[in-house]
């Protein structure tokens, strides 16, 4: 069955939350959180999807910092997994959480791409004259003006830019690590702007990037005893009500639904009215349904007994009772009134929280904030196709690109 945005977990929350939660956690190093989300996932049957969304993460919030090749190649490995041990994938998810080196260098340069008008101009100093694109594209690359790189290579197709990377990548010996994230199963773009770092980063940057964690201590010597306990908790709890610990938080999901969605409504109504219904459109609780339900009857109980069985196996009245009966706080760890934001609105402060105070390795100065723009779009394959609509003509006018010299005014 096709996951949906709005496929419940088995404890009930909204699957394109919890997505949206277990990034958050692993940015902001919330391990706990984490591992708490990862599970839900997992013990739900909804996994599959889950590495494309991680990956996309690693490129962008990751990267190259202390231990980050080591992480992406971890991820790799998971996702090529049959049976993904669930031991492991805690054990992931726990040092994915506490990368403390977390290099934004991805996600501002996309951000910066997108945002700078395209009648920028080439202004820093070069002594040779650039004839095409591709010449001056691939100098800066060689210098390490990992920016203008970027700006330059808007207005170039992202054909031509992989034969520029692949080519470049052969000369600075780098090639076995840029087939690997040319290979990698995200967006063209994003790929792209990782594979740019890779050929402007430091060799001593790139090796540290190498550095595998120290997996093999943590599967010996276990988890902190906190979060052992707390998953140990989390497992031996039968009650549903119970088992739902953490609350979504709302800064997580701000290109979700909810976030969207008029302060005057709500999407209790999953969880109350339409539980039923919800329940039978969501994968991990369809298969639990087919006990009691008719199997070529969509939405017909077996009869009422089955349908009073099933609700005393999963919401028994002395224990949990049913979802309408819960505490609105109880309520609200997975539903609530929406947050009545505006896209660009949720974007710009979502971008603003990203950005403050991480560390960017590949670029001379981070952004600071992004509160000037009014048109951004996480959509950067889209973004960056209309981009290049503009930039390519008005950049091609401007060739050559003469050489620019900073001269030196004598102090008087």
């Amino acid at each position: 069955m096709k996951i949906t945005k709005e496929t419940l977990t088995l404890h009930l929350y909204k699957y394109e939350e919890v997505i949206a939660a277990l990034q958050w956690a692993i940015i902001h190093n919330l391990s706990e959180e984490a591992i708490f989300w990862g599970l839900e996932l997992y013990d739900s049957g909804l996994i599959d999807d889950v590495f494309e969304v991680l990956v996309s993460l690693w490129a962008q919030h990751i990267g190259f910092g202390k231990h980050g090749l080591a992480v992406l190649y971890n991820m790799i490995k998971l996702q090529e997994c049959d049976n993904l041990d669930r031991e492991m994938w805690i054990y992931s998810l726990y040092i994915w959480s506490n990368i403390r080196t977390m290099d934004t260098t991805g996600f501002q340069l996309l951000v910066r791409g997108s945002t700078i008008p395209v009648e920028w101009n080439l202004n820093f100093s070069h002594t040779s004259e650039y004839k095409s694109l591709d010449v001056a594209t691939t100098d800066c690359l060689t210098r390490g003006k990992l920016t203008e790189a970027w700006l330059i290579a808007r207005a170039i197709p992202s054909e031509r830019q992989w034969l520029l990377l692949n080519e470049l990548s052969q000369k600075k010996e780098r090639l076995e690590i840029f087939n690997i994230l040319k290979g990698l199963q995200i967006s063209d773009c994003v790929k792209r702007s990782i594979c740019f770092i890779l050929l402007t980063v430091s060799l001593p940057t790139l090796i540290q990037s190498m550095v595998t964690p120290n997996l093999d201590s943590l599967v010996l010597n276990g988890l902190p005893r906190e979060i052992a306990l707390a998953i140990e908790d989390w497992d031996s709890e039968d009650s549903i009500r119970k088992r739902r610990k953490f609350k979504i938080r709302p800064e997580a999901i701000w290109n979700c639904s909810r976030s969207f969605m008029d302060v005057s409504e709500s999407n209790f109504i999953d969880i109350e009215m339409n539980l039923e219904k919800a329940l039978m459109e969501s994968p991990c609780w369809q298969s639990i349904l087919e006990d009691y339900m008719e199997p070529d009857k969509e939405g017909q109980w077996k009869s009422d007994a089955y349908r009073e069985m099933f609700y005393k196996t999963y919401f028994p009245c002395s224990v949990d009772d049913i979802p309408d009966e819960w505490s609105l706080k109880d309520k609200e760890k997975s539903h609530g009134q929406g947050f009545g934001k505006k896209f660009h609105s949720a974007l710009r402060q979502y971008i603003n929280n990203i950005v403050r105070g991480r560390s960017c390795i590949g670029l001379y100065s981070p952004i600071q904030n992004v509160n000037e723009y009014s048109k951004l779009s996480l959509e950067w394959d889209s973004v960056y196709d209309e981009i290049k609509e503009k930039a390519a003509p008005y950049l091609e006018a401007k060739l050559p690109f003469k050489p620019v010299v900073k001269l030196l005014i004598p102090f008087e």
